[in-house]
């Protein structure tokens, strides 16, 4: 039976089918085909499945007035309101349609503004990325550089008119940055490795020229040896370690052969040859002292010592130089040697630390243990004083103490300034 022409809440029925009224004065639209028997079913149905619009609707609207990421929910809303057009219901859609209306248009306005908040952000990291690549020191500028990156990623997208600009101008700096990097390790790898080469070029030659006869006349080539040796330059503790331990091995080695090769060959002993070793061993004892604060050099020590012991005579007006040079490192090595000791004891992972920071420690604990020597060398001196004594070997052992004080005093004056110095050098780079 056709069903007359008739209106039903939120649309009506025309020619057996039943229209939505269209959403925002929009045209109606066809949902269904029914019969008279079939109608209050079709309708009820229908009715059904707004209310599962509605509810879907209802429960992205909760989600966006809890939480402070409306942005995130603009893409829903607009796939919602297209579907609401067409959708396959009975119900108030008009009233959905300006709710998802009204959240669009306050989205949106939140994205502008955040859109603007964002650009001065980013704007304001591409400053802050100007300062760091300005830094020359590669690690310290890449933690800030990653830093900051990771704080250009969680910033949202600039305006639309920079934000193209932004986004290119920040990848370039930032490869550039990481592109010098990379440039900087690749040349310093293949400074280590030449470094690397030439130690074990200076071990090789060492080594021939042990294994060959007359070791008399290589004195000259072995103190020309040693001096290289020492400036090589820097390269990772753990392949300088093994290839120092075996440098001092073989160093000993030649010495102690060179010793027997002249006993057996009766050859008059060359005492400028002598002196070039004695001087070339106290180049060795002076790069030492300098590296006394940072690494245990007990083993290099004691080898060169033997090393020096074994060396024959060398010309006299030479002799009393050569040991005030000798024992002055000496002295040198063995305060800093206790310093080291000391640090390495009181301050957890000292050897592990940057040379900046290791610098830091130790000026404070040298500040600590001048305070200390100069109170005990006041205190000393007072009652020296006191004691009234005149002569005698009393007298001199305590004069002898006195002149060890004072020394003690004046090498932790000199290891502070040391490390003051290296701190402001530090400072200007």
């Amino acid at each position: 039976m056709k069903l007359a022409e008739k209106e039903i809440p939120y649309g009506f029925i025309q020619d057996n089918k039943i229209f939505r009224t269209g959403v925002n004065g929009g045209n109606p639209i066809v949902l269904r085909d029914c019969s008279e028997e079939s109608k209050l079913t079709v309708i009820k149905e229908l009715e059904e499945a707004y209310k599962k619009f509605l509810s879907e609707f209802i429960q992205i609207e909760n989600r966006i007035l809890g939480t402070e990421n409306k942005g995130s929910f603009l893409a829903k809303l607009i796939n919602l309101k297209d579907r609401l057009q067409t959708h396959s219901g009975l119900g108030d859609y008009d009233s959905i349609f300006n709710k998802i209306t009204l959240y669009e248009n306050q989205i949106e306005d939140l994205i502008q503004s955040n859109r603007k908040r964002n650009t001065e952000i980013k704007q304001a990291l591409i400053l802050e990325l100007e300062q760091a690549l300005k830094n020359n020191d590669f690690h310290e500028a890449g933690v800030t550089i990653k830093d900051i990156r990771t704080r250009w990623i969680k910033t949202g997208n600039a305006e639309d008119s920079v934000n193209k600009e932004l986004e290119n101008r920040f990848s370039e700096m930032t490869q550039s940055f990481f592109d010098k990097r990379q440039s900087f390790f690749d040349d310093k790898k293949k400074l280590t490795d030449s470094r690397i080469n030439k130690y074990d070029s200076v071990i090789s030659e060492l080594e021939e020229i042990i294994r060959s006869k007359d070791l008399h006349k290589h004195t000259s080539k072995v103190s020309q040896l040693q001096k290289d040796w020492q400036t090589i330059g820097h390269v990772p503790i753990k392949e300088y370690k093994v290839r120092n331990e075996k440098y001092w091995s073989l160093c000993k080695e030649f010495y102690k052969d060179l010793k027997v090769d002249r006993q057996k060959s009766a050859v008059k002993e060359d005492v400028k040859g002598n002196l070039k070793l004695k001087q070339a061993i106290i180049e060795q004892f002076q790069e030492l002292e300098k590296k006394s604060l940072h690494q245990d050099t007990k083993l290099s020590v004691e080898t060169a010592k033997k090393m020096w012991k074994s060396i024959g005579r060398v010309p006299k007006d030479q002799v009393e130089v050569l040991n005030k040079s000798y024992l002055s490192a000496l002295d040198s090595i063995s305060e800093k040697a206790f310093i080291f000791q000391l640090a390495n004891r009181k301050f957890k992972g000292f050897v592990k630390k940057d040379v900046e920071e290791r610098n830091k420690l130790l000026n404070r604990l040298v500040k600590e243990l001048l305070t200390r020597d100069k109170s005990e060398l006041e205190t000393f001196k007072m009652n020296l004083d006191n004691m009234h004594v005149n002569k005698g070997s009393f007298v001199d052992m305590l004069e002898k103490k006195l002149q060890n004080q004072e020394k003690r005093v004046l090498a932790k004056k000199s290891i502070l300034k040391e490390l003051q110095f290296k701190k402001t050098e530090g400072s200007k780079k």
